[in-house]
C-alpha cells in the first residue's frame, strides 16, 4: 500500500469515530446532527481521496475528484451551520442558504472551468489541475468559513466560563485546521506552490481538538440523564431539564455541570450551607444574595441578552419569539408577570410556560387577577407590586393594542412610563409586543422612544 494514503486513512477513520462516539453520548440534539453532517462531508473528503490517489488511471482519478470536490463544497456551508445551530440559532432559512451556496458549485464539476485534468505526482499519485473557476470557490469558501468562525467568536465572548472553554477548543481545533487545509489545498493550486494537496489529514488538527475537548469539557455533549429522574432543576429554581440551552446541548445544567463552577456560585452555596432550595426559603424575596448573583449563573448563557433594568418593544404581529424569550428568562429564574388579553390557561398550554403570575385583560368580574382594561392604575399597581416584591423579574405584556382601544394611545403612553420608571429602578425587563400596523408612525415612534424596538433581525444585539 502507497504509505502517502496512511494520513487520509487516518482523518477518515479518526472523524468518523469521533461522529459515532458523539452521536452515542448525545443522540438527539440538534447540534449533533449538525455535526454529524460536517463529519459526513470530512469522511466523503477522505475517502475520495484515498481512492483517488489509489487509481492506475487517469480518466477514473478524475470522476473521484470530481466526488472528493463535491464533498469540500458543502463543508464550510455545513460548519457555518454547525456554528449557527450552536450559538442557539433557529431560522431555518439561513441554514437553507449555507447548503445553497455549496449546492451552486455542484454544475462546475461537469464543466472543464473548475478540474481541467489530473496528474500524476511521485509518490503521492494523482492529483488534481484547476480551473479558473477555482479561484471563486476560494473566495467563497474563506468567506462562509470566516462567517462560521465570527458567529462562534461573538459567541464566545458572551459565553459563561465553561461555554467559554467549550467554545475554546472549538476555536482553535478548526482555525488550525482549517488554516492549513486552506494553505496546503487553496492557496498552493492557485499559486502553483510545491506543497501535497493532502489537506484532509489536517482534519486531523480539529478531530484531535474535538475528542479532547469532548472528553475533558463535554464539548458538544449534554451530560446523560439518570432514568429514574425526569427533571433536573438548579438549587436557585432554574427549570434546567426543560430550558432550551439544555435541551439543544448549549448548557450541561447545574446539577450535573462542573463541580468547581457549580460551588463556585455564591447562590449554591448558600441554599447548601441552609439545606433549601431558593424557591423553599423563606427569606427568598429579600435575599441580596439571590438579587446579586441570580443572574451571573456560571453555566448559562443569556442568549437573547436583553439587559436587566431595560424595557423592550417587540414590534411584530406574531407573538411566538416573545412568548420563547419571556419562557426562557422564567425558566432561567426569572420571576414571571404576564399579561394578556387571551385566556390564562390557553397561553399556558400553547407555550408551555412555567409556573408564572398572570393578569388576565377581561371585564369578566369576580375572578382573581382579573383586571379591567379601563383600570389603568390598577394594572399598574400590580406591575410595580410585583416588580418590586421579586428580585428578578420579567414582565411581559401581549395586548398593548387592547389596552390601547380602550384607553387611547396618550393615556396609555402615560402608564408605560410608570411601569418603565419601576423597571428602570430594579432588577427587572419589561417586553411589550405591537404590531406596528395598528399604529400610526408617530405613535409607534413615541413606543420606541420609552421601549428599546426589540425584532427578529436585531435579537441578539441588546442597546448600549
Amino acid at each position: 500500500m502507497n504509505p502517502y494514503l496512511i494520513p487520509p486513512i487516518l482523518a477518515l477513520v479518526g472523524n468518523a469515530l469521533l461522529g459515532i462516539y458523539l452521536i452515542a453520548k448525545n443522540p438527539n440534539s440538534k447540534v449533533t446532527y449538525a455535526f454529524s453532517i460536517l463529519v459526513l462531508f470530512l469522511v466523503g473528503w477522505s475517502f475520495s481521496e484515498i481512492m483517488m490517489r489509489s487509481q492506475s488511471d487517469a480518466e477514473t482519478a478524475l470522476r473521484w475528484s470530481k466526488i472528493l470536490y463535491a464533498n469540500v463544497f458543502f463543508l464550510p456551508s455545513a460548519f457555518l451551520v454547525l456554528s449557527y445551530i450552536y450559538t442557539g440559532g433557529k431560522k431555518r432559512f439561513w441554514i437553507f442558504i449555507s447548503y445553497a451556496v455549496g449546492l451552486g458549485f455542484i454544475p462546475l464539476l461537469f464543466t472543464e472551468h473548475f478540474v481541467e485534468d489530473m496528474e500524476k505526482i511521485s509518490p503521492w499519485g494523482y492529483d488534481v489541475l484547476v480551473g479558473r473557476f477555482f479561484s471563486y470557490f476560494v473566495v467563497v469558501y474563506l468567506i462562509v468559513i470566516a462567517a462560521g468562525v465570527s458567529v462562534l467568536f461573538h459567541y464566545y465572548r458572551k459565553s459563561s466560563p465553561l461555554e467559554g472553554r467549550r467554545l475554546k477548543f472549538m476555536l482553535i481545533g478548526f482555525s488550525i485546521a482549517l488554516f492549513l487545509i486552506g494553505i496546503t489545498n487553496l492557496l498552493s493550486r492557485i499559486k502553483d506552490l510545491p506543497l501535497p494537496t493532502t489537506g484532509s489529514m489536517f482534519t486531523l488538527v480539529a478531530t484531535v481538538t474535538f475528542a479532547y475537548g469532548m472528553i475533558k469539557h463535554q464539548l458538544l455533549i449534554v451530560p446523560v440523564r439518570e432514568k429514574s429522574r425526569t427533571t433536573i432543576d438548579a438549587r436557585c429554581g432554574a427549570l434546567c431539564s426543560s430550558c432550551n440551552a439544555y435541551v439543544d446541548g448549549l448548557c450541561p445544567s447545574c446539577e450535573l455541570g462542573d463541580a468547581s463552577l457549580r460551588e463556585s456560585c455564591p447562590i449554591y452555596r448558600c441554599s447548601v450551607e441552609k439545606g433549601v432550595l431558593c424557591n423553599d426559603c423563606s427569606s427568598l424575596f429579600t435575599c441580596d444574595i439571590y438579587r446579586e448573583y441570580a443572574e451571573q449563573c456560571p453555566f448559562a448563557t443569556d442568549r437573547y441578552r436583553l439587559k436587566a433594568r431595560n424595557s423592550y418593544l417587540w414590534e411584530d404581529a406574531d407573538h411566538q419569539s416573545a412568548f420563547e424569550i419571556f419562557r426562557d428568562y422564567t425558566l432561567r429564574g426569572s420571576f414571571g408577570l404576564l399579561i394578556t388579553r387571551d385566556y390564562p390557561e390557553k397561553i399556558v398550554n400553547k407555550y408551555q410556560l412555567p409556573d408564572v403570575n398572570i393578569i388576565w385583560l377581561s371585564q369578566i368580574e369576580g375572578r382573581e387577577n382579573t383586571v379591567d382594561p379601563d383600570n389603568l392604575p390598577r394594572l399598574t399597581h400590580m406591575v410595580a407590586q410585583f416588580i418590586a416584591k421579586t428580585p428578578v423579574s420579567f414582565v411581559l405584556l401581549v395586548g398593548l393594542e387592547y389596552l390601547l382601544v380602550h384607553n387611547g394611545f396618550e393615556r396609555v403612553l402615560k402608564h408605560l412610563h410608570m411601569i418603565n420608571d419601576q423597571i428602570m429602578t430594579h432588577s427587572a425587563r419589561f417586553l411589550a409586543v405591537v404590531d406596528p400596523k395598528t399604529l400610526d408612525p408617530k405613535e409607534l415612534s413615541l413606543l420606541e422612544r420609552e421601549m428599546h424596538p426589540l425584532k427578529e433581525e436585531n435579537l441578539f444585539k441588546s442597546p448600549d
